[in-house]
């Protein structure tokens, strides 16, 4: 036993230098690959590098990646999945804004990949646009139709409850008052809940969810009450 413990004591200086070692080793063959323009070597080293010193890779990917059509994107959105993965979820949401400046050339597939990512980091408004993205390319996918639905729809029950907690808590409101809150409540309708309406329509077509009849339902019935 004491024997193994000698070793172990030997041993676990140079295993920590082989280790502080290892991130230099993989920046130099990264060089090496960028000079000689061998960007799947590249790619790969990166991302050995990224999960061993992000932050490093960050500065890295800045100063000698950005600019490369080949590598930007790749290296970008590595990043940012690491960032993500360490729980540094700032740091990987701008990561992310940066990378989808270029969505407009990303596909379907592309696109609903970074939602479901920025919807766990809870970025809502970036989701929402990617979302649209999405239906721009195919107006029946069932993911941008439930995200947009479900989303656009809560917002609106949100502020109709707003616009009725503060109505109701009028003592004796005016006729002025009635009329502006019901203006407010049909502006609602037709800007949010019909737009809610449309998404929830197409994604009920595919999937006869319960809860999604539950909230066509609803809309029907306040366009019998605000019309």
């Amino acid at each position: 036993m004491k024997i193994l413990l000698l070793i172990f004591l030997f041993l676990t200086p140079l295993m920590t230098q082989a280790q502080s070692q290892m991130p230099d080793s993989i920046m130099s063959k990264m060089l090496i690959s960028l000079e000689d323009e061998k960007w799947g070597e590249v790619i790969g080293l990166f991302h050995q590098f990224a999960n061993l010193d992000p932050e490093n890779a960050e500065v890295f990917y800045w100063v000698r990646a950005s600019d490369k059509p080949a590598l930007s994107d790749t290296l970008l959105v590595s990043l940012a999945d690491i960032y993500f993965h360490k729980g540094k979820l700032d740091k990987s949401l701008g990561l992310y804004k940066e990378y989808c400046k270029n969505t407009s050339s990303f596909s379907v597939s592309e696109l609903l990949v970074l939602a479901q990512r920025l919807t766990d980091i809870g970025e809502v408004r970036l989701t929402q646009e990617l979302y649209r993205q999405v239906i721009a390319q195919d107006p029946n996918n069932l993911n941008a139709n439930l995200f947009l639905g479900n989303y656009i729809y809560l917002r609106a029950e949100k502020e109709r409850r707003r616009l009725l907690f503060n109505y109701e808590r009028k003592r004796k409101p005016t006729h002025m008052e009635y009329v502006e809150y019901r203006n407010k409540l049909k502006d609602l309708y037709t800007f949010s809940y019909c737009e809610a309406y449309i998404y929830l329509t197409k994604a009920y077509a595919k999937i006869k969810s319960v809860e999604i009849r539950r909230m066509l339902a609803h809309i029907d019935k306040l366009k019998d009450e605000v019309l």
